[in-house]
């Protein structure tokens, strides 16, 4: 029935169940599964926010690069935890 499942991935706990539940889908339907993470660009989201809230504070530098370190360790964790979990599966 199904040919591709697209799984949300999002870098936190919660990914492991949903990930347990796609694969058993998957496997009943001889179908394929494609994770997605989508993430804002930091950069693009922040800097209207901050000025026109805050007039263009200084620290913004430092605020979206706080941003944009969870954003990539949110990322990390989506990728490795779904390559984690196919992987575990397989064996």
């Amino acid at each position: 029935m199904f040919k591709y499942i697209l799984v949300p991935a999002r870098g936190v706990e919660t990914d492991a169940p949903v990930f347990r539940i796609s694969l058993g889908l998957a496997r009943l339907q001889a179908a394929h599964l494609a994770f997605l993470h989508a993430g804002l660009d930091v950069q693009k989201v922040t800097i209207p926010v901050a000025s026109a809230e805050f007039g263009g504070a200084a620290g913004i530098a430092e605020i979206i690069d706080s941003l944009g370190q969870e954003a990539t360790a949110r990322h990390n964790r989506a990728k490795n935890a779904s390559r984690t979990s196919v992987r575990a599966k397989r064996s």
